[in-house]
């Protein structure tokens, strides 16, 4: 009888969660082709998982990008910027439609430096507007961060963004940004 109720109690709390529809899954556990980044790029070296974009040839830093594996044994890319004067390292991931709604971002990171990540949903094109903007904190163990936002309606192109502000290295395992059903 007891084991009954826990089943359905189980049940019952696993049935009260919200779904959500994954929009954009990005594992950096070497599941994922690392493509170069262009030589040409003026800030950044190495490699970077396909559907990833670096974009920060703008600002003045120098960032490199590479495969690592922590002593367990678990994958991740890890991001060491070593020069920072002005700017932010970035990330870009183009995004499709976004409806209304409720939405999610969840990231599994390190920083053994304790940087701070800042993600954001901006246009993917000029006047670069921001319209949601997240910081999270990391620690020098990897562990997921789960943050929940709602958006409005948005018109074009969006993209999302992740950006490392100041020198020192974040060792990402995956981002995920999924919608609410």
């Amino acid at each position: 009888m007891r084991t009954y109720v826990l089943l359905l109690l189980t049940t019952m709390l696993c049935a009260a969660e919200p779904a959500w529809t994954p929009i954009l899954d990005s594992r950096f556990d070497g599941s994922i082709a690392l493509i170069p980044i262009p030589a040409d790029s003026k800030n950044a070296s190495g490699s970077l998982p396909n559907g990833a974009k670096e974009d920060s040839n703008w600002a003045e830093l120098k960032i490199a990008y590479e495969a690592g594996k922590d002593a367990a044994g678990a994958a991740f890319l890890r991001a060491t910027m070593s020069e920072w004067k002005k700017g932010e390292a970035q990330l870009k991931y183009r995004l499709p439609k976004l409806d209304p709604g409720t939405w999610r971002l969840v990231v599994n990171a390190a920083s053994p430096s304790k940087n701070k990540l800042t993600f954001g949903i901006s246009d993917n094109g000029p006047p670069y507007k921001q319209h949601i903007k997240q910081v999270l904190a990391l620690k020098a163990e990897a562990g997921e961060q789960t943050v929940e936002f709602e958006v409005g309606a948005l018109e074009g192109a969006k993209a999302l963004l992740v950006r490392l502000g100041n020198a020192g290295t974040v060792e990402l395992r995956s981002i995920r940004l999924e919608r609410r059903n």
